[in-house]
């Protein structure tokens, strides 16, 4: 017990500044380690709660630039996307699912450090709905919807703190409604609360520390970085390691 508190900790930690500085990651980082201690399922759990935090301190900070007409449709279809597959998930062989999920990771790797080399200036209105549709479902199975939202927000903002304003609003709506669901379907139980609560003080760490180093680190040598650890966490869970 005291390796997965100690793992934990470290990785919200990691998540906390990751997500600070670059408006999105967290989970991606989370669903790095917690699979290896828990069911899939309950790790997206898990990883949802602790992530709400960090995106609702965000979400605040950056509230004055939020553009909502920009925010709602997307939250929406997300939301259609991630609901349809936590039903879906809870049906669906755990140790199967991890495997997916490594396939999942060494993709998501893959395209950022490979291919996703320059922003794009602009996203049509059927692939943004396609962006949000399959960020939800990849939310509602792996713990991980932000990255295809980012390239959408990045080309629909005219600024930083849009993004990550119109991004951390999106994050908190559909987060604190998918918490909401795995609470009602029994897959966030009491058992969860001890290793939610190291979660939270990590990550808010990590963000807070964030905050004083923003400026002063490279965001895509950090980027790259954290690609390099998900396509590694990618084959352990592929092998079941």
């Amino acid at each position: 017990m005291a390796v997965q508190f100690s793992a934990i900790a470290f990785f919200t930690f990691l998540a906390g500044i990751v997500q600070g500085v670059t408006g999105f990651g967290a989970g991606t980082l989370q669903m790095m380690v917690l699979p290896l201690f828990f069911p899939l399922i309950e790790a997206t759990g898990i990883s949802g709660v602790v992530c709400w935090s960090l995106t609702t301190a965000m979400f605040y900070r950056y509230r004055k630039y939020v553009k909502p007409k920009k925010v709602i449709l997307p939250t929406l279809f997300y939301l259609l996307g991630s609901y349809s597959a936590i039903s879906f998930s809870m049906q669906v062989n755990q140790e199967l699912m991890q495997r997916v999920m490594g396939v999942f990771l060494l993709l998501l790797a893959c395209y950022f450090l490979f291919i996703q080399s320059e922003k794009v200036e602009n996203v049509s209105s059927f692939a943004a709905v396609i962006f949000s549709v399959v960020s939800g479902v990849c939310d509602g199975l792996f713990g991980i919807g932000g990255p295809l939202m980012v390239i959408l927000f990045l080309a629909h903002s005219d600024s930083k703190e849009e993004y990550l304003g119109n991004s951390q609003a999106l994050f908190f709506g559909t987060l604190l409604v998918n918490c909401t669901v795995r609470i009602h379907k029994g897959i966030l139980t009491q058992a969860h609360i001890p290793y939610i609560v190291v979660g939270l003080v990590t990550m808010s760490l990590g963000g807070f520390i964030a905050k004083r180093i923003a400026d002063r680190i490279d965001g895509d040598k950090l980027r790259r970085i954290v690609y390099y650890c998900v396509g590694a966490a990618g084959v352990i869970n592929l092998l079941g390691i």
